[in-house]
């Protein structure tokens, strides 16, 4: 079968981590130090190299590690800080070099499996690349992101059914299902296999709502905007309000319209003037908005044109009685925000 263009590292998604590790040694000039010495100095200045590669800082890093790789017996560490620094530049020539002597002197390595795999994931050598992560699943079996990265591979070797039950096997172990979801679904449309990431979207987004908006904003769903399936998922409020849950309902004449937000606007103002919390990222469709904080609120439209703000609460957040009080409050601030003000009085 054929497939689509080689994924990239990170367009391929699997966990392996593409920044790795560096070094930083200093060489005292006419001074005897002991071998232990040197040691600790070398393990620190690799921990510093790591350090700035996490950072982002791999020309820093590559100065630390380069000491420390190019003496006469480098450490494995060495080796795989060095070809991470090299990757991050560019340098997939001598990056795999290092990569490969580094796995030569310490086998036991599951980074440097994670980067293999990746880098053979990048380059289109699927069957390499499986038996990389397979390397690594050996390594520490209990590792959620064997699933993820051996799904990855199977999936880009064609072998859709195995790789849906590494990803499903991936998704139950997680600790955010519906991300996991999110990352699987991103895979599927890396690979160009539509359909399966549209329904890795739907798990997503039935295992956490707050998905939706990661993706409708993710670059990597971009092809998929085109497809009316995407946009039922995006704008499909499928929340199960909790059973003993808080649910109350404030109707106002003024309707739910996105053009110019009104309605959406002044909760918002309601929320920041009763101090109550909510996160910024606010999720707007056509037909609803959704604010996720100390309360969900939901705000639509009323089939005769009005306006609807739904305020709800878990049962553990709010009690009975503490809800119903500050569900009240924010009803009656949200209709002052609303009402007409007179210019040149204060509210």
């Amino acid at each position: 079968m054929s497939h689509p263009a080689k994924p990239s590292p990170d367009a391929s998604l699997p966990t392996a981590r593409n920044r790795l590790p560096g070094i930083v040694v200093t060489l005292a000039l006419c001074l005897f130090v002991p071998p232990a010495l040197l040691s600790q100095k070398g393990t620190e200045q690799l921990d510093q190299a790591q350090r700035l590669l996490d950072m982002g800082d791999a020309a820093g890093a590559m100065a630390l590690i380069e000491p420390l790789a190019s003496r006469g017996k480098p450490s494995a560490r060495a080796l795989l800080l060095r070809s991470t620094a090299a990757f991050m530049q560019g340098d997939r020539a001598n990056g795999r070099i290092d990569l490969a002597r580094s796995l030569e002197l310490d086998p036991s390595q599951r980074q440097a499996w994670l980067n293999l795999g990746a880098l053979e994931l990048s380059e289109g050598a699927y069957d390499a690349a499986l038996r990389a992560f397979t390397e690594a699943h050996d390594l520490d079996s209990e590792a959620n992101d064997n699933w993820l990265n051996l799904g990855t591979a199977l999936l880009w070797k064609g072998e859709f059914v195995r790789a849906e039950e590494m990803f499903r096997a991936y998704a139950s172990r997680a600790d955010d299902t519906g991300q996991a979801w999110v990352l699987i679904a991103k895979n599927y449309s890396v690979a160009g296999q539509d359909e399966m990431a549209l329904d890795a979207m739907e798990h997503a987004v039935q295992s956490n709502e707050r998905t939706r908006l990661a993706i409708r904003m993710d670059p990597a769903f971009e092809r998929l905007r085109a497809v009316d399936r995407f946009h039922r998922i995006i704008e499909l409020d499928t929340y199960v309000y909790p059973e003993n849950g808080h649910l109350r309902r404030f109707a106002y004449e003024t309707p739910y319209e996105v053009a110019e937000g009104v309605l959406l606007g002044r909760v918002i103002d309601a929320l920041r003037r009763l101090g109550i919390r909510f996160d910024s990222r606010i999720e707007v469709t056509p037909n609803w908005s959704l604010i996720w904080g100390d309360l969900r609120i939901k705000v639509l439209g009323t089939e005769d044109g009005r306006g609807l703000v739904e305020v709800s609460a878990t049962p553990d957040r709010y009690s009975p009685a503490d809800f119903k009080l500050l569900s009240d409050r924010l009803a009656r601030q949200i209709q002052v925000e609303l009402t007409p003000k007179i210019p040149g009085t204060r509210q």
